[in-house]
């Protein structure tokens, strides 16, 4: 039995190597040669593709630094190109919209600032988040709060301080 297979094998191997001589002294040995030079430049087209893929996300990157809102084709791309701050991206756009609302149900702007600031200490405070997120967070909490601060007409404070004073009065 083993020898009938070390018979076949040297057969199958006789027939490759005459394959690969024919072959070579054949018509289509230019089209091998040409195989490879294409290979190398799909390879460097690929090389290329992936660095401008690379500067795209450093881009998305730098959006994000500066507080910045994703396009939905620049989320979409995060989607296919770097899921991991896709996702990063999921939780930023959640607490936006959460921050959000809460600052809208803020009477004042003390009240706006005193939520501001407890944000950002739990979110300093918070040791497993990761480090972009909390770049990305922190520009977004402040964002938002100077928006809230400079559209809020913020007539409370003056109630506050008229009560404080009829309190005194009595």
């Amino acid at each position: 039995m083993n020898i009938q297979n070390s018979k076949i094998n040297s057969i199958n191997k006789n027939q490759f190597m005459s394959v690969q001589n024919i072959l070579s002294k054949s018509k289509y040995s230019s089209k091998l040669n040409w195989s490879q030079e294409d290979s190398n430049k799909i390879e460097a087209e690929r090389a290329e593709m992936q660095e401008k893929i690379a500067s795209k996300i450093e881009a998305i990157r730098n959006k994000l630094r500066n507080g910045e809102k994703l396009s939905p084709q620049e989320k979409e791309f995060l989607k296919e190109h770097d899921p991991e701050l896709y996702a990063k991206v999921m939780k930023l756009d959640a607490e936006r919209e959460r921050f959000h609302l809460e600052l809208n149900a803020c009477r004042s702007k003390k009240d706006a600032f005193e939520l501001y600031s407890q944000k950002t200490l739990n979110l300093m405070k918070n040791k497993n988040i990761d480090s972009d997120l909390l770049v990305y967070m922190l520009k977004m909490y402040e964002d938002e709060f100077k928006k809230y601060s400079g559209n809020k007409n913020d007539n409370s404070e003056t109630e506050d301080k008229n009560n404080k004073s009829v309190y005194k009065l009595i």
